[in-house]
């Protein structure tokens, strides 16, 4: 597990240490930014531990994830080429276990009431019920 957390802390610091070129679309892009770069790439390395497990990438179980939502009837992935193709087909059969299921649904859901509170500071006069991330303004009067 120490050698785990310790690849994890280097790769987000290897891509702390990577400058962005300004035309890259990440350069300015929030997600790719402390304190959500490091929350997005914890998320990553789960899905990469979980896919680890199955023989799969962190894309097919990132797909896998999103298709047990029963409010979901199809996920569209953007790919580039065959190979991209290939690896993510197995999203199509490959079934998480319930565990597996709630260790992403509990860290997504970490990442939302981050969010959520990140944007109560931001809206003056905004509510935040934790554990959701919807926000309420106050009505006008």
């Amino acid at each position: 597990m120490i050698g785990r957390e310790r690849s994890r802390a280097l790769q987000h610091d290897r891509f702390l240490k990577r400058t962005l070129p300004q035309s890259d679309w990440r350069h300015g892009n929030a997600q790719f930014q402390e304190p959500r770069l490091g929350l997005n790439l914890r998320l990553v390395e789960l899905l990469r531990e979980i896919g680890d497990g199955h023989g799969v990438s962190p894309g097919v179980v990132a797909v896998a994830w999103t298709l047990h939502n029963p409010a979901v009837t199809g996920v569209i992935v953007g790919l580039r080429n065959a190979s991209e193709v290939e690896e993510i087909a197995p999203a199509l059969e490959f079934q998480l276990s319930l565990d597996e299921h709630e260790r992403i649904s509990e860290h997504v859901s970490s990442i939302r009431r981050y969010l959520g509170l990140l944007f109560c500071r931001l809206l003056p006069g905004s509510r935040f019920t934790a554990g959701h991330t919807r926000i309420h303004q106050p009505a006008a009067h």
